[in-house]
């Protein structure tokens, strides 16, 4: 966790030191205004050199903040792109199982908004904090030779800004966190109902939700104000003490060149080019606290910001996958340039194998924990169990779609692994329980766009060649509105028959919620498409149960052994 936060966090650059060290061009420039006060009765070229030598000290301060600026922005950039992909690469790898998996719109919320805060945290905060470090302290050296008591005047003042910092931004911090917070929850909140729009119409909802968007609308508005307020009210303060502190200096120097105060300084009566430096010097003083409380905001929503990444891309069981380890690759490349290797399909060995598996979303409470299980080549075998005995999830684990504890999985004799889970998955058909559907026609749906010959065939084999017939082209709604239950997975078990060279499928309820017709339909067209194939099954259909070669009931007792079987 720390690692990854120290990821975000940008390293010491050149620019930033340049960036941050820009105001000492002032003190030079200062001292050349207290030289042209002090030989304004002498000769003219003195003024002449020293007004051009402050042109061209200003010309490239400003070149080096330009340059500086717009590389430490260029890199903030850069920083946050890295680590938007790497936020994409661990949501793409997040296992579909996943408990802890975010809702998509607080994710977008996370990655597009919450991260432009970073840019400004990183190319602003950062060099500004340095930069406040160091300028007062050269400035203070500075002063001091010529005036002890204007150095103490500074010194004293400097302190109470950090101090009003450290008050209000604990309450800034836990402002800005509940802001973002709201945010994320409400474009959360505002996706799901957009993708269920259709169902709150014919229930008769959209009011209510509309209401409660409009609540948490107001509730976001009332946060990002009070985040607002507490930036203004730390402005203000700075403003008065900065302003309070300069004054101070401005008396001080006025009254001993007046000669009405005569103590502070170390011997000899300050000149008036003296004077004249200290006060220019005074308001660059407190200037890099001014600029550091301006982008305080900044690091305040950067820092949330921050937070929100790290658990982003920390929290979730993610599918087995080539990388050993999301998290320490910033960009995740795959390359699919090589065909997966040929896999025989076992006739006589065993297409599955499941050795001492343990796995459990919550550890003290294991889902598996030794389970042991051989499914033979073209065997076809049943899982059943009440809800929650761990079905889909053996079918998930199998498919590398999350990874497992401890254990092993082969499937056609390759562990699954990040080694192996391409040309593993390469030989598995998958129809889960939700198989979604795009909107676009009922053909592309089934195909993916791709063509296949005697498609009609396939069809005729989920019995669905007339209806094919009647609305291949016509287009499905998102999700697959247009069509019933039992079409819908009937077009699954197209989808897997036109996988020809699968060789091991994985079904995941695939009679749930239909009746009896319609689930003898789909039961036949599995048959016929599991043959010569291994099958594996979860369901609780009892005429399912009746065509399998193998029932196996999971429960506690059974997903959980204390030794090896």
């Amino acid at each position: 966790m720390e690692n990854e936060r120290a990821g975000l966090q940008p390293r010491l650059t050149l620019s930033q030191i340049i960036f941050s060290l820009l105001p000492l061009f002032w003190i030079a420039e200062a001292a050349l205004l207290s030289l042209i006060v002090a030989k304004a009765d002498e000769a003219l070229s003195t003024i002449i050199i020293a007004g051009f030598s402050i042109i061209i000290l200003a010309a490239i301060k400003a070149c080096l903040g330009y340059y500086s600026e717009l590389d430490l922005f260029k890199n903030s950039r850069q920083n946050l792109n890295e680590w938007r992909k790497r936020g994409l690469a661990h949501l793409n790898f997040l296992s579909p199982l996943s408990k802890k998996r975010m809702p998509s719109g607080e994710a977008a919320n996370i990655l597009v908004d919450q991260g432009e805060t970073l840019v400004s945290w990183n190319a602003k905060y950062f060099p500004l904090m340095l930069r406040a470090a160091v300028v007062p302290l050269v400035i203070l050296c500075l002063i001091l030779p010529f005036s002890w008591l204007a150095c103490l005047l500074l010194f004293i003042t400097a302190p109470i800004i950090p101090l009003f910092w450290a008050i209000i931004g604990a309450k800034a911090q836990k402002a800005a966190k509940e802001q973002w917070q709201e945010m994320g929850e409400m474009n959360g909140y505002l996706l799901d109902r957009l993708r269920g729009i259709k169902t709150l119409r014919i229930l008769d909802a959209t009011f209510w939700s509309a209401k409660r968007l409009a609540r948490q609308s107001d509730d976001l508005i009332t946060r990002t104000m009070k985040v607002l307020r507490i930036a203004f009210l730390s402005s203000a303060v700075l403003e008065l003490f900065s302003a309070l502190g300069v004054a101070l200096m401005a008396v001080y120097i006025g009254f001993h060149l007046l000669g009405v105060i005569t103590i502070g300084f170390w011997g000899n009566k300050l000149s008036l080019a003296e004077g004249l430096f200290i006060l220019l010097l005074a308001p660059s003083f407190f200037e890099p606290l001014r600029e550091l409380a301006s982008v305080w905001h900044d690091r305040v929503a950067g820092k949330a910001a921050m937070e929100n990444f790290t658990k982003l891309v920390g929290k979730g069981e993610t599918i087995v996958h080539q990388s050993s380890d999301v998290r320490q690759s910033p960009i995740v490349q795959q390359s699919y340039d090589t065909k997966p290797k040929e896999i025989d399909s076992p006739k006589n060995g065993n297409a599955i194998e499941i050795e001492n598996l343990s796995f459990g979303f919550i550890p003290e409470k294991p889902v598996f924990k030794n389970f042991s299980l051989k499914i033979g080549g073209q065997e076809k075998v049943a899982l059943t169990g009440k809800s929650g005995a761990g079905k889909s999830v053996l079918l998930a684990l199998i498919a590398g779609l999350i990874e497992a504890d401890k254990g092993a999985i082969k499937v056609n004799g390759l562990t699954v692994n990040g080694a192996n889970i391409d040309e593993i998955r390469a030989k598995i058909g998958w129809m889960g329980a939700k198989p979604y559907w795009f909107d676009q026609s009922i053909l592309s749906n089934i195909t993916f766009n791709r063509k296949f010959d005697h498609i009609d065939d396939y069809l005729d084999l989920a019995n669905l060649k007339d209806f094919a017939n009647e609305r291949k082209y016509q287009r499905l709604g998102e999700g697959g509105t247009g069509v019933s239950g039992g079409e819908a997975a009937r077009l699954s078990l197209v989808r897997l028959a036109l996988e020809k060279d699968r060789n091991v499928l994985l079904i995941d309820e695939p009679t749930a919620h239909l009746d009896p017709e319609s689930a003898k339909i789909v039961i036949d067209a599995l048959v016929k498409i599991s043959e010569g194939n291994s099958l594996l099954v979860a369901t609780h259909d009892p005429e399912l149960f009746k065509r399998m070669d193998r029932v196996i009931e999971l429960s506690p007792e059974v997903n959980c052994q204390e030794s090896e079987r």
